[in-house]
């Protein structure tokens, strides 16, 4: 997230064919990421024998770098976006001219001005962030054949007729432990940001 933060920043009044890449990977659906990477992984084998990562867990071979690169991946061209979108609009604003016409380098604007109302616009988007998250580990640890919390809410229980109710509250509650966890260490590094900006 400080990452993605940091280069939405930058990418705000940039043009070019590297804003155009994250706006694509933006819109395109985890499934997909995760078959181009498994794929590029497959090409670069074929053409110089070298194994970059695993694409699909077999057996002993567990495929740990590749999900954890789609994972990552996807919440930050996100956070990239938007921050970006965010601060574009910002730049626009009149104390902000003022602060250019003041000689206030641009730097220190987009740091100590910009940002501090910009960050609590991302915090409003954190929920929606977090639920993509999950959502993406779910369906990448199917595809991939991961052993994580979607392969246990989906294979570990053995769901008969009379099990079916337990295991779908089980594992609804699983996801929301899940979502309140992932959701108060994300508010947590969030503040850690804001505090620092703020003191600034």
């Amino acid at each position: 997230m400080f990452l993605g933060i940091w280069v939405g920043v930058r990418f705000a009044s940039s043009t070019g064919w590297l804003k155009e890449v994250v706006g694509f990977c933006n819109v395109v659906p985890d499934l997909m990421m995760a078959m181009t990477l498994q794929l590029l992984v497959i090409w670069v084998y074929k053409r110089t024998g070298v194994l970059l990562a695993n694409v699909m867990t077999i057996e002993q071979e567990e495929a740990v770098l590749l999900p954890i690169l789609v994972l990552f991946i996807l919440p930050f061209v996100y956070v990239v976006r938007l921050v970006s979108h965010l601060t574009y609009a910002e730049l626009s604003k009149e104390y902000v001219l003022l602060a250019k016409a003041k000689g206030i380098p641009r730097s220190a604007i987009l740091n100590r001005h910009v940002l501090r109302n910009v960050l609590p616009q991302v915090r409003a988007h954190l929920p929606q962030l977090v639920s993509a998250m999950i959502g993406s580990m779910i369906v990448v640890e199917q595809w991939m054949n991961v052993n994580g919390v979607g392969w246990f809410i989906l294979h570990k229980f053995e769901i008969t007729p009379l099990l079916t109710y337990p295991v779908l509250v089980n594992s609804l509650f699983l996801l929301v432990i899940l979502f309140m966890c992932l959701y108060g260490l994300m508010r947590l590094a969030f503040s850690l940001i804001v505090r620092g900006v703020a003191h600034d």
